[in-house]
């Protein structure tokens, strides 16, 4: 009997088809990120030499899916393919949604172009859809464990992707951070004057080309009061990703600013340019404790019910034990949050650094939260300030006085918009108010 299985394309403008020699590049929580190559021998990571290179070696009838790519400013000779398993996607993660925000939003240079896109029903165990993209020479998460940026001996491969395009920062890492930040607010602020919030906005959905060139990555959670399936009443707190989560993100509230929530995590991505980097080798193991309290009985006392299992209402989402990171460069970041101890440890670096008010007229979102200000699990405390956390940092700092400083707001209503912060960074002696 001919098999009724069937892989047609549903998005983008290159009709081209691309499926063979795929070669693993990532992992997201729903997804697999392949690159694909379209020339006959291509390097990655980016090799500057490879750009000068006769069009001639590329496979054929994939000529055009490569200037494509290139002109969007990928890597030469490759395109990335997002692939993402429909049944396995956890909510709120859609790859529909996220397709039909790319084949409608309009083209921004700060946002990562689709090429195409392809629905597929040929694996019999479940239908999968494969989004095409320009493949681009490294993450802002490759680029932040590059000892260089800080001067510091290199460890680890050389034949890494953030070591590729050392070159935008060589002269001065101060420049390019703040090019960094420039062009992330860009691609923020074009998303959310369409009414779209990223939601996962960190490093490693931050793409760099080797032009320099910013791309926002990775629209799988992202919310608009006009998308079906997520009511604006009742919104998802499981979004977002360890420290870069919005401390309101923490305490399940019904309804939130979603448009905060990424000015939050921007900041927070942007800060990791000002905290040490450690070397991975030397870093140590923690020690996870098993603790098989429930998640109230670990937070506070409390004569609520808990919610029943498989609620979006539980309190504390906790997160699995965080493994030893290790990283192509020989170093990692230093977290500006605790990222050991799920959302309460969160919580717990963030008070500290933030402080804890006691009136809502200071947090007036925590009304709302599950259990409200009142009744947190936290002794009020008095901010230490952000700047103890950003060793690196000079005084004064542009990217950190005119953005870090004023977006880590513990109230989403007092943190100013992408838009708001950008003419502030570009206007360094007009802080950003809202």
């Amino acid at each position: 009997m001919a098999s009724t299985s069937t892989r047609r394309l549903v998005g983008g403008t290159c009709t081209v088809d691309v499926t063979s020699g795929l070669v693993a590049h990532s992992d997201g929580l729903s997804s697999r990120i392949y690159r694909c190559p379209l020339s006959s021998s291509p390097t990655f990571p980016h090799d500057p030499s490879s750009s000068s290179s006769s069009s001639s070696s590329y496979l054929c009838g994939l000529e055009g899916l490569a200037l494509a790519a290139e002109r969007a400013g990928g890597v030469r000779g490759w395109t990335c393919i997002k692939r993402v398993h429909i049944d396995e996607e956890p909510r709120p993660h859609s790859v529909r949604r996220e397709l039909a925000l790319l084949s409608t939003l309009p083209a921004h240079e700060n946002i990562v172009p689709l090429l195409s896109a392809f629905y597929d029903t040929t694996d019999p165990f479940g239908e999968f859809i494969d989004l095409v993209m320009p493949l681009y020479a490294a993450t802002l998460e490759d680029v932040l464990q590059e000892s260089s940026l800080l001067r510091l001996p290199c460890q680890g491969s050389m034949d890494r992707a953030g070591g590729s395009i050392r070159h935008l920062w060589e002269d001065s890492p101060a420049a390019f951070a703040h090019s960094v930040a420039l062009q992330m607010l860009s691609g923020l602020a074009f998303l959310h004057g369409k009414e779209v919030a990223h939601r996962d906005v960190k490093p490693a959905n931050v793409l760099i080309a080797h032009t320099g060139a910013v791309k926002l990555c990775d629209l799988g959670t992202a919310f608009s009061p006009s998308s079906a399936g997520e009511e604006e009443q009742k919104m998802v707190c499981q979004v977002g990703t360890g420290i870069f989560r919005a401390p309101e993100l923490l305490f399940s509230p019904s309804k939130y600013d979603a448009y905060a929530v990424d000015v939050w995590a921007t900041a927070v991505t942007l800060a990791h340019f000002y905290t040490p980097l450690i070397p991975t080798l030397t870093t140590p193991v923690a020690e996870v404790e098993v603790d098989e309290r429930t998640p109230w009985q670990r937070a506070f006392d409390s004569n609520t019910e808990p919610p029943s299992p498989g609620s979006d209402q539980l309190v504390f989402w906790e997160e699995e034990p965080r493994m030893p990171q290790q990283s192509a460069s020989g170093y990692i970041r230093t977290p500006l949050f605790e990222p050991d101890r799920g959302d309460i440890g969160l919580a717990a670096s963030i008070f500290n650094l933030l402080g804890l008010p006691t009136d809502l007229k200071d947090w007036p979102e925590a009304e709302h939260f599950h259990p409200p200000l009142h009744r947190l699990p936290f002794t009020p405390t008095q901010a230490t300030g952000i700047q103890s956390a950003l060793p690196l940092a000079t005084n004064p700092n542009p990217l950190v006085d005119s953005l870090i400083k004023p977006a880590l707001h513990l109230s989403a209503c007092h943190r100013p918009t992408a838009a708001q912060l950008l003419t502030s960074l570009q206007s360094p002696h007009t802080p950003a108010e809202r």
